[in-house]
C-alpha cells in the first residue's frame, strides 16, 4: 500500500472570501496529478482522493488528508487571522467529506 510521494503537484495560496488558506497536495505520479487539477474547489479535489481508496483525515491543524492508497496528499493551512478564526468549519466540512 502507498507508492510515496515523487511530485509537488500544487503548491500555493487560495483565497475562499477572505480567508487566505496554504494548499499543498503531494502525488505519486503526473497522472495522479493531472486528476487534481481538473477540480480548482478543494472539497472536489477530495472526491478525486475518495477515488484512490477513500480519504483518510491523519491532522486537524494543518488539515492533512492521505488518500487510500497512498497516491496523493493534501495538507492545508490557515494563512491569515480570518483563516485561524474559521479554521474549525473547515476542519468539520474535510470530516464531512472524508466521512471521518
Amino acid at each position: 500500500m502507498g507508492w510515496g510521494y515523487r511530485m509537488i503537484c500544487i503548491d500555493r495560496v487560495v483565497n475562499y472570501s477572505g480567508a487566505l488558506i496554504k494548499v499543498t497536495v503531494n502525488t505519486a505520479n503526473d497522472t495522479i496529478c493531472g486528476e487534481i487539477l481538473g477540480h480548482s474547489d478543494i472539497l472536489k479535489a477530495l472526491e478525486v482522493v475518495e477515488k484512490h481508496g477513500g480519504c483518510r483525515l491523519v491532522s486537524e491543524n494543518p488539515i492533512k488528508i492521505v488518500s487510500g492508497d497512498g497516491g496523493i496528499e493534501i495538507v492545508v493551512e490557515p494563512a491569515n487571522f480570518f483563516a485561524k478564526m474559521f479554521w474549525g468549519m473547515a476542519v468539520d466540512k474535510v470530516k464531512e467529506s472524508c466521512k471521518a
